[in-house]
């Protein structure tokens, strides 16, 4: 491979799910995972499992927060799948440079054997960046509901999710890793009253090259009990000048409902 391919090929990796508009169901796209339980620093990201329209979801209600200075009013309501009680977990967005697929599009990251280490549904992606590379759009942001997991400690199960999620996020196809700070779980209290656990990761970009690349990234993942199992929401985003503000970041995060 070229440098200018490998380059365009890591930018894009890097992006996780965010080359969901330029591939078709049943695509996957390789990257690698350099940290965790896979030695081999092997790994795929699996995508294409369900309808990649995007949603049509509309803006949503005024919601009561926590800050009375934050307001939803106009937010987009992007809801997860039902279970098997038929509760649906949902978390809202601004309206605008959001792009929300479908609730049934599948994502995961699989290890070199091709078993999936972290999987959700509910993908949005950020495109407020206004980045192409290669005359592809690559988005400076994405978030999505991490698939169900069996209730237990939510600040045990928000960390394992972010270093999951951040696993894939801050690996290039090549199989090298950014390096990473370790979660910290804390308890919160959303927006809705609803006591959360909140774990984030700090990944260092600077090793990487692409035209699109910040020097850091940031996972944050937010997790609830429910009479379900945990739910979390996963939010990843490029910290830069033209990346998701802080308070919309704080925002979605807080937004969690089931």
């Amino acid at each position: 491979m070229n440098e200018r391919g490998g380059l365009r090929q890591a930018a894009l990796a890097l992006a996780v799910v965010s080359v969901l508009t330029t591939l078709g169901a049943g695509i996957t796209a390789g990257v690698a995972a350099g940290q965790g339980d896979d030695p081999d620093g092997s790994g795929t990201l699996v995508r294409g499992k369900g309808d990649p329209t995007e949603s049509g979801t509309g803006p949503s209600e005024t919601s009561t927060t926590e800050d009375p200075g934050f307001d939803y009013t106009g937010w987009k309501v992007v809801n997860g799948m039902p279970g098997d009680s038929g509760e649906v977990a949902s978390y809202r967005l601004p309206p605008t440079s959001w792009k929300p697929f479908a609730s049934d599009y599948a994502v995961s990251f699989t290890d070199k054997s091709g078993k999936a280490y972290v999987s959700g549904h509910a993908l949005a992606n950020y495109y407020g960046n206004r980045c192409k590379d290669g005359g592809e759009r690559v988005p400076g942001g994405w978030t999505v509901l991490a698939d169900t997991v069996p209730s237990g400690d939510l600040k045990t199960i928000a960390e394992d999710a972010a270093r999951g999620w951040a696993r894939g996020y801050g690996t290039n196809a090549n199989g090298t890793t950014g390096t990473m700070t370790r979660p910290v779980a804390k308890e919160v209290t959303l927006d809705d009253g609803t006591t959360a656990a909140r774990a984030s990761i700090d990944i260092d970009m600077s090793i990487f090259s692409g035209v699109c690349l910040p020097t850091k990234a940031q996972v944050s993942v937010t997790t609830i009990d429910t009479s379900e199992g945990a739910k979390t929401l996963v939010q990843a985003r490029y910290v830069s000048a033209v990346g998701i503000t802080d308070t919309q970041w704080r925002a979605i995060g807080q937004s969690l409902e089931d």
